[in-house]
């Protein structure tokens, strides 16, 4: 960009280079060339927008109407007079109601005031509504039974306070995985069962309603009987069989007095032993560095690429690594994580290969990507174009492939396999479980899973905002496209597939857990939020506990690169060692260079990842809606920390000139400008990549949401620098001090920013840098977010939020947050541990002051703050 000056009274701007990114084949945005005035205050310096990305998509999945959502709720109360009784008791009892499908995606809170002859009178907090009179869903919960009612709003009395329609229908809610059903004597289900309580008295009781995760029962009881429950069945199919179950609600049956109904859910059939770490040193011993380089020849030490046919002829492709000589070897199959392809792998891979090469033991590792999923194996011709490679995807052809590649390992190739191994990674536990359960022993030796899913409707539950799919489907309501965490899927396709697979709920997890005859060891982040860790002790406590670990680590859910990942990838080589040879070996790291050198190599064997990055950061910033977009995150008290860390570093002074880089959507000015204990007369600068984000940011800072005005100048530049003498257009040593929040990651020359941030600070001017962390794991981040404006938290930050569709801005959101993983997975953005960073911007002559981590708890990002020598 040139020519690089600012003056007093206006900029130059020429760019000619493109919006790029390693590795990919960059978009050129058209070269502009503008003199513009420069405005004294909160005015927008920039060019008109780029024809045709104006209209950037707002959503990329299938509504889910209203009436959809109704009908997964079970029975109703119909009689008006019974609604009028139950509403005067919950506004007696001052009970919060609740917009949305359930507790996990209520939106808003109420309170009823009043229960007039035919409306209510609701005071609200932090309620949104759509253009018109529209429905209103709300929930609540009266002695603990769920309740979902509609209606409609009849008047707005002012402030927080609004008049609805009384409801001509109550339905009683369901928070069970599965809705459950009266027993079918001839279909074989129990009638009749025989409770066994926790001090051995044994009491008859009825079967009510059942479902395959549990039953009601009705038993002549005023109290509830001391747990835990031991059922033996009288009568069905099941006569004579003992099971263990968990309570998990009761209350007086209804026109039964002195009976209590029971409601069960089927629980483990043996104790399991969880290994908490805090260190991995407890388990590891002390820290361990990279492998030397391999004794082998460059030759022998390369992947080999595998086609495998499935018994369809569909072809998968592989990477096979491996060690040693000829004769029996270990063979590990691992799967990939969700939207993941065989490449993100190789740093597992190599860590084991270099830990049986050191233990002298012949090792064979092969990965693959999935039939109609990202990744080279076959996929339908409709489904090759980026974005919808996994539309026709369904779980059972997960199976089928994993089982394909494991008939290949054990039957078809020259390497004779002694023992295998497989290890899945999130969401493909689900499709390991199945295809381990199905193999009973006879071709897998040992399973290992790297913070799994437990099952397919929490995992859907989790990655999409609450929304649950799976038991949606089995009421009857279609999904049809759904995009979740990036990856688009038909979720009607996948449910039926699921359902016929039974693979869908967590008994059929539980069910193919006590078919499992071999060792397990699965691996849990203690600061994952994508999976719920009761549920992974549930279905492990199914069959042979004997044989299985249970081990949470100090991780989160994103694992790649970073020093826990690496420590993780030693613990899992560790376990294969001990699953295939009967004795642990010693877990080593590949050699660095080594996997630099092969992550290159094979990065460029495959296409590179095409993405309009112009279109992708309007909607990252923005919203895909254009309603709210990265607000979401900025207005989480992780991203308060984190700026509040960054001001701190700047150590700004009155009078000060500052430089905001990649400014977003305002987030520094409106915490510079409510800072109480800001300098007198900032002058700041705010540059950005896209003209809309500018245009919210001087929005936002002239709304209201800011206690004392700012001499501020928002100005439109690409700040990807593409060679040396590019710059950005201000004066040499003219400004003070410069911030690059969340920024220099994305830019394919991050030096050349950092050189051209070093001419224009003066002397002694101070820069604060902040970046991702290696493995930056957004899912706790998105789940604290979400259940901070979930409560309404930061609602005073985000009125946008009242005029919102928020669940689904939510999951928007976080499918584009989960779009800059996967850039960086494929090469095209860089994630910087802090001493990485700290290095970076000290070799481009700075001196680093500080280096903290910020950004959640545990932080996800480094900040470094340095001066100009």
């Amino acid at each position: 960009m040139g020519p690089r000056a600012i003056g007093p009274g206006s900029i130059n701007l020429l760019s000619t280079a493109p919006w790029a990114f390693k590795g990919g084949n960059a978009r050129t945005i058209r070269a502009y060339s503008l003199s513009l005035e420069l405005p004294p205050k909160q005015e927008l310096i920039g060019r008109p927008r780029v024809a045709g990305l104006e209209g950037a998509m707002a959503g990329r999945s299938t509504p889910i109407f209203d009436g959809s959502l109704r009908r997964m709720l079970p029975k109703e109360i119909d009689d008006a007079g019974e609604i009028r009784t139950l509403l005067s008791r919950v506004r007696v009892a001052g009970l919060r109601l609740h917009r949305g499908l359930n507790a996990q995606t209520e939106l808003e809170t109420a309170w009823i005031e009043d229960v007039g002859p035919s409306e209510l009178l609701l005071r609200t907090r932090n309620f949104e509504f759509s253009q018109g009179g529209g429905q209103l869903f709300l929930n609540f919960t009266f002695q603990d039974q769920p309740y979902f009612f509609v209606t409609r709003r009849t008047a707005s009395l002012g402030g927080d306070e609004f008049r609805v329609e009384i409801p001509g229908t109550i339905f009683h809610g369901e928070r069970r995985d599965r809705s459950r059903r009266v027993p079918d004597r001839g279909a074989g289900d129990p009638q009749r069962v025989e409770v066994e309580d926790g001090q051995g008295r044994a009491l008859l009781a009825s079967v009510q309603d059942i479902s395959a995760s549990g039953m009601s029962v009705l038993l002549e009881a005023d109290s509830v009987p001391e747990p835990p429950f031991r059922i033996r069945f009288l009568d069905g199919e099941e006569s004579g069989r003992e099971l263990d179950f968990e309570l998990q609600n009761h209350r007086p049956a209804d026109g039964h007095r002195g009976w209590t109904r029971l409601g069960l859910t089927h629980a483990g059939s043996g104790r399991l032993d969880r290994i908490q770490v805090d260190d991995f040193s407890e388990i590891l011993g002390a820290p361990e560095g990279a492998a030397s380089a391999p004794a082998t020849s460059q030759e022998e030490s390369r992947p080999t690429l595998v086609r495998i046919a499935d018994d369809r002829g569909e072809e998968i492709v592989a990477l096979a690594d491996s060690w040693g000589k000829a004769g029996p070897a270990t063979a590990v199959v691992i799967t990939n994580g969700w939207g993941q392809t065989k490449e993100a792998l190789l740093p597992l891979a190599r860590s084991v290969v270099a830990s049986f090469r050191e233990a002298g033991e012949s090792i064979v590792v092969l990965r693959y990507d999935g039939i109609r999923r990202r990744g080279e194996s076959h996929n339908d011709p409709e489904c090759r174009v980026p974005g919808r490679e996994s539309r026709h995807f369904v779980l059972s052809q997960a199976v089928r492939d994993l089982e394909a590649v494991i008939a290949y390992l054990r039957d078809r190739s020259k390497q004779r396999v002694s023992k295998l191994v497989v290890v899945s990674f999130s969401a493909s536990a689900i499709e390991a479980r199945k295809a381990v359960a199905r193999d009973r022993g006879r071709r897998i030796d040992g399973w290992v899973s790297v913070v799994g899913s437990p099952d397919l409707q929490s995992m859907s539950r989790s990655i999409s905002g609450g929304v649950d799919f799976v038991a949606g489907h089995e009421l009857g309501v279609e999904f049809g496209f759904q995009e979740l965490l990036g990856i688009t899927l038909d979720i009607d396709r996948v449910a039926v597939d699921a359902k016929e697979y039974q693979m869908s709920f967590l008994e059929d997890s539980m069910r193919d857990f006590e078919e499992i005859d071999i060792p397990i060891t699965w691996y849990h982040g203690r600061h994952d939020g994508w999976v719920d860790l009761s549920r992974v002790e549930k279905v492990l406590s199914r069959g042979r506990t004997d044989q299985r670990r249970l081990v949470v680590l100090p991780t989160g859910h994103q694992l790649k690169n970073s020093r826990q990942a690496q420590d993780t990838f030693r613990c899992i080589a560790s376990e294969v060692g001990r699953m295939a040879l009967g004795r642990q070996v010693k877990p080593v790291n590949a050699a660095v260079a080594e996997v630099r050198r092969r992550r290159i190599a094979e990065g460029r064997r495959v296409p590179p990842l095409e993405t309009d990055l112009r279109a992708f950061w309007s909607d990252y910033l923005l919203g895909r809606d254009r309603s709210l977009g990265i607000e979401l995150l900025t207005s989480s008290g992780a991203y308060r920390s984190l700026m509040a860390a960054q001001l701190a570093g700047l150590e700004l002074a009155g009078g000060e000139r500052i430089v905001d880089l990649g400014s977003g959507t305002g987030a520094f000015a409106l915490a510079l400008a409510n800072w109480p204990e800001r300098p007198r007369s900032l002058r700041v600068i705010e540059f950005d990549f896209v003209h809309e984000a500018l245009l919210r940011a001087r929005s936002r800072l002239t709304s209201g949401r800011c206690t004392k005005s700012l001499d501020i100048v928002y100005s439109e530049a690409n700040l990807d620098l593409q060679r040396p003498g590019d710059g950005i257009p201000i004066a040499d040593r003219s400004v003070d001090a410069m911030l690059a929040s969340l920024l220099l990651s994305y830019l394919e020359f991050p030096t050349l920013v950092l050189d051209d941030c070093h001419r224009i600070l003066r002397p002694g001017g101070r820069l604060v840098v902040s970046s991702l962390c290696r493995d930056a794991d957004i899912s706790k981040l998105y789940v604290e977010a979400y259940s901070e404006l979930h409560e309404g938290v930061r609602d005073f930050d985000l009125p946008e939020l009242r005029d919102t569709d928020f669940a689904t801005v939510a999951r928007s959101f976080l499918n584009d947050a989960a779009k800059i993983l996967e850039l960086e997975d494929a090469g095209g953005f860089h994630f910087w541990d802090p001493e990485e960073l700290a290095e970076l911007v000290s070799a481009r002559g700075f001196e680093v002051v500080d280096t903290i981590r910020s950004l959640g708890n545990p932080p996800q990002a480094v900040v470094v703050s340095a001066r100009r020598l």
